[in-house]
């Protein structure tokens, strides 16, 4: 071919690499700069392929998504909270804005009960006030399906731990008079919106 090195068979690409007055060096280096470009091209149309590819999965990821969410919708539904409230006394809790307690599958949760007459305010004498909290507990259980044998966990608040508890297991032991006993976690406090003892349980409904 002219203008070429005698003897040498060229590329068709690389036949703009042989005008006269050109160094192997040179030509070398275009040749490069031109394999470059090509590889580029190469990259570019897996890059291009790579997105339509994601573009897809993410479509059929957003149609699944969609999908998946009605079943937590339903299941958010299914799980509203079920409150329970003893006889007469659902006003009261309700002025306050909190439910007596809450049945969640075979549990029940009951808020803390203190010795509080039907006005809402505390029942003076301290023993009185103690047995007065375990009979708001046994109604708010019974309201729920349960009773003291299905309590599993008891949390206590007091007052004046040292001086009343000679008082609280007086009426601890008529309630509990024999083993199993539940858990139970004493805790000390300063105030009780003008009570001295409050009790919270959670129980086991009966199947």
């Amino acid at each position: 071919m002219k203008g070429g090195v005698p003897g040498e068979a060229l590329h068709p690409t690389a036949v703009v690499l042989t005008k006269a007055g050109t160094t192997p060096r040179e030509q070398t280096s275009a040749k490069s700069a031109l394999d470059e470009r090509h590889l580029d091209h190469q990259i570019s149309g897996l890059i291009a392929a790579s997105l339509d590819e994601l573009a897809a999965s993410n479509i059929s990821l957003q149609r699944v998504g969609a999908a998946s969410r009605q079943p937590q919708q339903e299941r958010v539904l299914m799980t509203q909270r079920d409150a329970v409230f003893p006889a007469g006394r659902h006003d009261l809790y309700k002025s306050h804005a909190y439910s007596a307690a809450i049945r969640s599958g075979d549990l029940l949760f009951v808020s803390g009960q203190v010795g509080s007459r039907s006005d809402g305010s505390p029942e003076p004498d301290f023993e009185a006030q103690v047995r007065l909290a375990f009979a708001n507990l046994k109604a708010t259980l019974k309201a729920g399906g349960c009773g003291f044998d299905d309590i599993v966990d008891v949390t206590s608040f007091h007052t004046d731990p040292e001086n009343q508890f000679a008082t609280i297991m007086t009426v601890k032991n008529e309630v509990f008079p024999e083993e199993p006993y539940p858990n139970w976690t004493a805790i000390g406090v300063n105030w009780l919106a003008g009570f001295d003892f409050e009790i919270k349980v959670i129980a086991r409904i009966p199947g």
